[in-house]
């Protein structure tokens, strides 16, 4: 390869990924061509004059070469700092605003900004779509204020609370329960807004006893663990060491020192339940009764926890075979509705589905133990706004204390009063417009496509010869990997977790975009290995 010829080389790794390129980086490039000339110059006398003139292009295409890699980076970072900026810069809000800023032009570079980077997300179970046909709602103060199921007249018109009510309704038949009319339910602000009431509800469902333990493992939601703080509730780890309990034999025999913060996990994420059945032991001889909220589908790596293997840990002890000394709660936050598609869709044979796979990670009603389900409504299911539905699964078990308000009129459960009346509004039109089969294709398109997407980038580990640490679950739409460039990260707006990376696939993402960040990921591969 001449002289020229590497330059060039070099200039599209330029224009493909304006990382800094150093100048010893180029003459050491150079070097082997530069040397050979001065040494066949050495030979061969005649050539001296063209060795001379030759020293002086490559000073010359050194020289062009350097500037344009510098003004290229200079590019480069000043198009990332200006698209940073004007996603996290606002115009200065000031308490009097001497001068109006331009917001009309400033929100249509916003919009073109998020436009842009919606084609391109990656990241997070988040799934887009087009509400506009919706905005008129939006000259409409809606507040849902107070509890959906309260008997008392509201003469409050400007409110959706009978649309959330169908929500709940819908939810409930969609998890399977065996008589949705008693199931209580609304929708708050988010799954974590959502665990922390299904948690209330629960310490107060147990409030005669003296102590309450909460069982979560080590991949569920951080909210959770914020939960039990904001409650001023135990874990199991912090009621046994108070309590002095030994930490079971079998454990320790494991090597296991002291009581876990949280119950450990398998390999593939979901909860170890023989260690839970182990963990179980003390409380059960004390005769204590457990909150236990299970996982489907963690967000890093899209596990499921095992629901009825967990049943089996409960029943082998007498004291927690009575439902009334337990409370499963289910963060379905993310794969509630997709887990349970995926179990309908696996009844057609023809779907060619991990069946094993699907039947343990089911979670509904139909389990008599479980009490509480919630499901985020902006993550399977799309919403313009942050929202969540929790289902309680029997009326009877709300709190039996006087709530009332005289300006809510009726009983109130719900943590916050005050909610969007238009999450339930968008929810509810949005599943209007598709019916079962639309649901359960969304979901057998989106396993299709994570599958897809790992099986091409076990073809970019063979081809480069490298390991991307690739993780991934039979039944997961997220694949988790080795961290690549801040550029790639950055373009496909990446979830990163320390020197891991994680894209998402739902329903709305498209092989076509899938193929586009392969085809970057190689390239910035191919990049790393060269320098």
């Amino acid at each position: 390869m001449n002289i020229t010829q590497r330059a060039r080389q070099y200039f599209s790794k330029l224009i493909r990924f304006p990382t800094a390129i150093s100048n010893h980086e180029m003459i050491d490039s150079l070097a082997p061509e530069f040397n050979s000339a001065q040494t066949s110059g050495t030979r061969q006398l005649k050539s001296h004059k063209e060795l001379i003139q030759e020293k002086e292009q490559i000073r010359a295409d050194m020289e062009s070469f350097n500037q344009t890699n510098k003004t290229a980076q200079q590019e480069y970072q000043m198009n990332k700092e200006s698209t940073i900026q004007k996603l996290d810069s606002v115009p200065s809000l000031r308490f009097h605003n001497h001068e109006r800023a331009n917001l009309q032009s400033f929100h249509q570079n916003l919009q073109k900004k998020f436009d842009d980077h919606t084609t391109r997300q990656l990241s997070f179970p988040i799934r887009h779509h087009n509400f506009e046909h919706m905005g008129p709602y939006l000259r409409h103060y809606l507040n849902n204020h107070g509890d959906s199921f309260q008997k008392y007249k509201d003469y409050n018109s400007l409110r959706t609370r009978q649309f959330e009510k169908e929500v709940v309704h819908w939810f409930s038949e969609l998890y399977r329960s065996p008589n949705p009319e008693r199931v209580w339910g609304y929708m708050p602000s988010g799954s974590t807004e959502s665990n922390l009431q299904a948690v209330y509800l629960a310490r107060e469902y147990f409030k005669d006893h003296q102590d309450v333990a909460v069982f979560f493992s080590q991949q569920a939601h951080s909210s959770l663990n914020k939960s039990i703080y904001y409650l001023r509730m135990n874990s199991f780890s912090q009621l046994a060491k108070t309590k002095g309990y030994t930490l079971p034999m079998e454990l320790q025999e494991r090597g296991m020192i002291e009581w876990p913060e949280r119950v450990p996990t398998l390999e593939n994420g979901e909860i170890d339940t023989e260690v839970l059945q182990y963990l179980l032991r003390s409380f059960a001889d004390q005769r204590i009764p457990i909150v236990l909220s299970l996982t489907v589908g963690t967000t890093s790596g899209s596990a499921f926890d095992n629901v009825q293997k967990v049943i089996e840990a409960l029943n082998s002890y007498e004291f927690y075979k009575d439902n009334r000394n337990h409370w499963i709660h289910i963060d379905g936050a993310w794969c509630g509705p997709y887990a349970r598609l995926l179990d309908i869709a696996s009844q057609n044979k023809m779907n060619n589905l991990p069946i094993e796979e699907i039947k343990n990670a089911q979670f509904d009603f139909s389990l008599e133990q479980v009490k509480s389900i919630t499901t985020s409504i902006h993550k399977w299911i799309p919403s313009p706004f942050p929202s969540s539905i929790l289902l309680i699964r029997d009326k009877e078990l709300m709190p039996s204390d006087n709530l009332k308000e005289i300006y809510i009129r009726g009983q109130d459960y719900t943590l916050t009063t005050s909610r969007s009346g238009h999450a339930p509004l968008f929810t509810w039109d949005y599943l209007m417009t598709k019916n079962l089969k639309d649901h359960v294709d969304e979901a057998l398109f989106s396993l299709d496509l994570a599958i897809y997407m790992h099986k091409q980038m076990e073809k970019i580990e063979k081809t480069l010869g490298i390991n991307l640490k690739i993780c991934r679950g039979k039944l997961g739409l997220n694949i988790r990997f080795k961290k690549p460039s801040d550029e790639i990260c950055y373009k496909y707006g990446l979830l990163v977790l320390g020197n891991e990376a994680v894209v998402f696939i739902m329903p709305d993402k498209s092989k076509e975009l899938c193929d586009n960040f392969i085809e970057d990921l190689q390239n910035d591969l191919i990049f790393q290995e060269e320098q």
